[in-house]
């Protein structure tokens, strides 16, 4: 990813409310480079530095800028401070909750 598509997603994210968390329903209203970001996250619960620089073909540095962006807005947290560094997304919400996402929802999302 080139440093003009990051800046845009850095901007992107600092126009959601995000301080409790992701609504999945934000992800229905916001542009489709933070869109997929915001998907893979979701579907991945779980992950380190390393595979988002993978995920989004990232340098470490660049990673870790997004990933402290992510972490201020509550989007992400740490998962176990005292093991290796693993993220963890933060949803809100009733998709959450209330009922089970079926695989059609996110084939819709990464179209």
């Amino acid at each position: 990813m080139d440093k003009q598509a990051l800046t845009k997603i850095l901007d992107d994210l600092s126009h959601l409310d995000t301080k409790d968390g992701l609504d999945v329903n934000d992800l229905l209203h916001i542009p489709d480079d933070l869109r997929q970001l915001l998907t893979w996250m979701v579907r991945e619960k779980r992950f380190m530095s390393d595979d988002l620089a993978e995920h989004m073909d990232l340098s470490s540095s660049d990673a870790r800028e997004l990933l402290a962006v992510l972490l201020r807005n509550g989007i992400i947290s740490i998962s176990e401070p005292d093991a290796p560094t693993e993220y963890r997304t933060r949803v809100t919400g009733t998709f959450k909750h209330k009922f089970k996402v079926q695989s059609d929802i996110w084939n819709l999302l990464d179209e």
